[in-house]
């Protein structure tokens, strides 16, 4: 716990125009004493503050950590994940009664080919990258604990914006439309995330 004080000066400024406009009253031996309001009323306020150091700091590193799981998530799969995003858009427009049915693979941002290009540039991402996100993990923490913590939620985004792929493919492509895009399976990409040297926390 700590002591945060605040001076607030505002009513300083305003007991000195107050001065001002009253100057014919400087020295009045009376309660209209300008100087004697200015002394009273230009008096700067003083807040005090009583802050929890632990909770702040748990607050400040909890948002460090989600920053940075965020950072990573859109170097992984940011590009595959504004893909969905669009898609999932587009349908819920077009899902309302009385809207005919749209072909999400006949939208310019969804061909096969530009499905295929986002897929190839995420699978790369996350084959080229995890290692490096690793070492600077391992370099920087220097605690296997921490670093299985933060790559969990790493791992789920990434998990989970495939299997939303497979199911939209699945939905909405056809057998030669899966075979141009070549989506990785989910297996794949589980077990491209599982080569990870991050061992589980060991139980207190």
């Amino acid at each position: 716990m700590f002591q945060k004080l605040c001076f607030k000066t505002d009513n300083i400024a305003a007991a000195a125009i107050e001065l001002l406009r009253a100057r014919s009253k400087l020295f009045s031996f009376n309660s209209n004493n300008a100087m004697l309001q200015f002394l009273l009323e230009g008096t700067p306020s003083v807040t005090e503050t009583y802050i929890d150091s632990r909770k702040e700091v748990d607050r400040q590193l909890k948002k460090i950590c989600e920053d940075f799981i965020l950072n990573i998530s859109d170097q992984f799969i940011g590009q595959l994940r504004d893909f969905l995003s669009k898609t999932i858009v587009i349908m819920q427009m077009y899902g309302n009664e009385g809207r005919p049915r749209v072909d999400i693979r006949q939208q310019p941002f969804a061909a096969p080919e530009k499905v295929q290009e986002i897929v190839a540039v995420t699978y790369k991402n996350l084959k080229q990258k995890k290692p490096v996100i690793q070492r600077s993990m391992s370099l920087y923490l220097a605690n296997k604990d921490t670093e299985y913590i933060l790559f969990k939620p790493l791992k789920g985004a990434v998990q989970q914006n495939f299997q939303q792929l497979h199911q939209l493919l699945n939905n909405h492509y056809s057998d030669e439309d899966k075979h141009i895009i070549a989506a990785p399976s989910v297996e794949q990409v589980n077990l491209l995330l599982s080569n990870v040297q991050l061992q589980r926390p060991s139980p207190q």
